[in-house]
C-alpha cells in the first residue's frame, strides 16, 4: 500500500480519542499521552507505520515512518536550561 494511502487509511480508522484526564484548574478534560498512544499505535502498526519521538537539537520530534521514508513529522522546541527531570 502506498504511503499516502496508509495515512488516508489511518485517518479513516481513527475515532475521537477518549478524554481520560482532568484539569481541575480550568475545569476541563483532555486526552492523556498514554490514552492517545493506546489508540493510535495499534492502527499505525496494522498499516505498517511506526511512530518515533526522538529528541534532536533541543526539539522533540514526532515522526511517522514506514521504515523506508518519513511519512509525517512535527517538531516542538524544548525550553532551554532544564534537566530531563524538570522537562518531565
Amino acid at each position: 500500500m502506498e504511503t499516502t494511502n496508509k495515512l488516508l487509511e489511518f485517518q479513516k480508522k481513527i475515532q475521537a480519542i477518549k478524554k481520560d484526564g482532568k484539569n481541575p484548574h480550568f475545569k476541563s478534560s483532555y486526552a492523556t499521552l498514554p490514552q492517545i498512544l493506546s489508540e493510535v499505535k495499534p492502527i499505525l502498526s496494522d498499516l505498517g507505520l511506526v511512530l518515533i519521538q526522538p529528541i534532536l537539537n533541543g526539539m522533540v520530534m514526532a515522526v511517522i515512518t514506514d521504515n523506508e521514508k518519513v511519512v509525517a513529522k512535527s517538531e516542538i522546541k524544548l525550553p532551554e536550561g532544564l534537566t530531563p527531570q524538570q522537562l518531565g
